[in-house]
């Protein structure tokens, strides 16, 4: 049986939607294609690089976008 903690892992990791409502649309910077995206479980937003296939820390976000 999976414990309550795991269970909001898979909850949180799964609720990540494109910001603006879904609006939001990929863009390209240094040869990456970036997304804003917008997490409904936790109410954060987050750059997803789709390149790389991973979301950017705060601090690799503000390097990037400065």
């Amino acid at each position: 049986m999976e414990t309550i903690e795991k269970m909001l892992e898979k909850k949180e990791s799964c609720s990540w939607v494109p910001a603006c409502g879904g609006a939001e649309t990929p863009f390209t910077k240094n040869d990456r294609v970036y997304l804003y995206m917008y997490n409904t479980f936790t109410n954060k937003h987050a750059y997803y690089c789709q390149t790389s296939d991973l979301f950017l820390s705060d601090k690799q976000t503000l390097d990037i976008f400065g």
